[in-house]
């Protein structure tokens, strides 16, 4: 008598399949013609400088309104401003009270927040209709990127620092520091502030883009904004409101 093991029968061992055990075995081509491959996420240099285009005006645009912003309040305030292109001349016939000067320091980066925060709700409200880059999605995230003002400032004030073109004094002319140091703050204190809470705000931006888009709109964007910076600070600005 054969003595065999309830367990080692050869009807007992599941079949070992391209699918596992204990199934029936399956093409693999079915399985694999289901396989999902993203789309590669490559520069497109058609769209660049389309983006580029866009963002050209967005550094005009930005520091003319933040300068607005200053001279709403100046002229709420009694006094009779004069726009510049990078800066407003209050020309206010008696002192002001501290807290009326704070108000006009704040108003620019308010004012510069508040539309960046307008054009995060629409960048936002277009995301949800919209899987691929438009014209339409490409202007709201221009305007959402005036978040981006106190980080471009605080790099290039810590960069002047670095090379020696600027000094300590010198950063203290800015909005964030007169009021840090009115605050009794450092004087880089809220500039850094505003910078950490702006990154997020331009991460998040970024991050509405469709992801296939993302690295063209990012290299369009900086472009266009650093080219038009260049040339609203240079000939244009100074051309247009000396």
């Amino acid at each position: 008598m054969i003595f065999e093991h309830p367990n080692t029968s050869a009807d007992r061992f599941p079949s070992v399949t391209a699918s596992g055990y204990g199934s029936e075995a399956r093409p693999l081509e079915g399985r694999l013609s289901k396989l999902h491959i993203a789309p590669v996420r490559t520069v497109q240099l058609g769209l660049v400088a389309r983006v580029a285009t866009v963002f050209l005006p967005s550094a005009a645009l930005g520091t003319v309104g933040h300068e607005l912003g200053h001279w709403v309040a100046a002229h709420w305030l009694g006094c009779a401003p004069v726009l510049h292109f990078s800066s407003v001349s209050p020309r206010c016939s008696d002192a002001l009270p501290m807290v009326s000067q704070m108000l006009g320091v704040a108003s620019g980066p308010l004012g510069t927040m508040a539309s960046g925060s307008v054009g995060m709700a629409m960048l936002w409200r277009w995301r949800q209709r919209h899987h691929r880059l438009d014209l339409q999605g490409v202007m709201w995230s221009m305007l959402a990127l005036f978040w981006s003002r106190p980080v471009f400032n605080l790099v290039v004030q810590v960069g002047l620092l670095a090379l020696g073109h600027a000094t300590w004094q010198d950063t203290a002319n800015n909005d964030e520091a007169r009021l840090s140091l009115w605050m009794g703050l450092p004087q880089l204190a809220l500039g850094i502030g505003c910078a950490i809470v702006a990154v997020g705000m331009c991460t998040w931006t970024a991050r509405q883009i469709p992801r296939v888009d993302r690295p063209t709109w990012l290299v369009g964007a900086v472009m266009g904004a650093l080219l038009g910076f260049a040339i609203w600070m240079g000939p244009v600005g100074p051309l247009l409101l000396p």
